[in-house]
């Protein structure tokens, strides 16, 4: 079987060793010939077995992790007064050790109050890596499983695939207790509520709610008849209603607005002031670009209103209802020509009965 890239877990217990990969686990039994009271007695034949079950597996250029179990590590738990108090009991802990100080890597991690003491016989992780490292192994980390018991809530020295991951997953927790570090000594910081930082990010997603709100609100007046200013109402609605659709834009070359809308109101009917009265009635909409004159035929019955390509059909509707307000007979035609006025308008004698 040959392992993906993915990292593995070697986990070495009493008188077993264990590989995690993924979902797999595949166990070595170790016999207490070569492996007893934690200490390797029959060096040659542990490597021979190693190295027979590393080939069987056909494990090559695999990256992995060492976990020792509760069984092979010396722990002791302790809550130092002080400085000297604490060097004392870890001088207790090195004497009580059942083999030299100097076969043994040590650890002290400090948990707030708390202190934990590691220790673990090299001999036993350091000839497993070296065989690991020969069937290429790349061993990154030598870590207890002590300092996961409590955090995975494990019951006992047993490891299952999920908890295997949480272990590779605790990247910070590997470098504080790694015994291949030369670093001894190691410290836990319990991640806390930062209630300053928490309150702060609150106060500002609040502050931006209540602007965007009054924001709204405030956009909402502006675009309200009789409200806000009458300049910026002007200019919101000549703005949405100067965009064109899919369609106009098809019919149009290009889009303006009604104060660019040039106008020409000539008077057809011979009635004084009608081209002005015209005029007035159109700049109330917007349409502000408006010269007046007399037409060189007056008293024409019907009102002719003559667009240029230039002005999209909303506006054509707007100025042709506008006029039919007044005049009875409204007639619209095309310009094809660039002429000097977008809009055309002959006034005629047909107007409604109430003017």
């Amino acid at each position: 079987m040959l392992f993906s890239n993915k990292k593995s877990l070697i986990y070495i217990k009493r008188n077993a060793l264990e590989i995690f990969h993924g979902e797999e686990k595949f166990e070595l039994i170790i016999p207490v010939t070569i492996l007893q009271n934690l200490e390797i007695i029959d060096s040659e034949n542990f490597k021979k077995l190693l190295r027979g079950f590393l080939s069987n597996l056909k494990i090559k250029k695999q990256g992995a992790i060492i976990v020792l179990s509760d069984e092979v590590i010396f722990q002791k738990e302790v809550v130092a007064k002080d400085e000297n108090d604490l060097n004392e009991k870890y001088r207790i802990f090195k004497d009580a050790l059942p083999i030299s100080f100097e076969k043994v890597a040590i650890k002290k991690i400090t948990f707030g109050e708390r202190v934990l003491f590691l220790g673990a016989n090299k001999k036993i992780f350091q000839e497993t890596a070296a065989i690991l490292k020969d069937n290429e192994w790349d061993i990154s980390a030598v870590i207890p499983v002590a300092l996961f018991t409590d955090k995975l809530g494990m019951e006992g020295s047993e490891l299952t695939s999920s908890l295997v991951g949480k272990i590779l997953s605790e990247k910070d927790l590997i470098k504080i207790c790694d015994f291949l570090s030369e670093t001894q000594e190691g410290k836990v910081i319990k991640k806390s509520f930062n209630f300053k930082l928490t309150a702060l990010l609150v106060f500002i997603l609040l502050l931006i709610v209540i602007l965007s709100t009054l924001l709204a609100v405030r956009l909402k007046l502006i675009g309200m008849p009789g409200l806000g200013s009458k300049n910026n109402q002007q200019k919101v609605v000549e703005k949405i209603e100067s965009t064109p659709s899919a369609s106009e834009n098809e019919a149009l070359p290009s889009t303006i607005l009604r104060i660019e809308i040039s106008i020409q109101v000539l008077n057809g009917s011979g009635i004084a002031g009608q081209a002005a009265k015209v005029r007035d009635s159109l700049a109330k909409l917007g349409y502000i670009n408006t010269e007046t004159g007399n037409a060189s035929i007056t008293e024409t019955e019907k009102t002719t209103i003559i667009f240029s390509k230039n002005v999209n059909q909303n506006y054509r509707d707007e100025i042709s209802k506008k006029l039919e307000e007044d005049f009875t007979e409204v007639e619209v035609q095309d310009d094809s020509t660039d002429g000097e006025f977008d809009v055309v308008i002959t006034t005629g004698t047909e107007i409604q009965t109430s003017q």
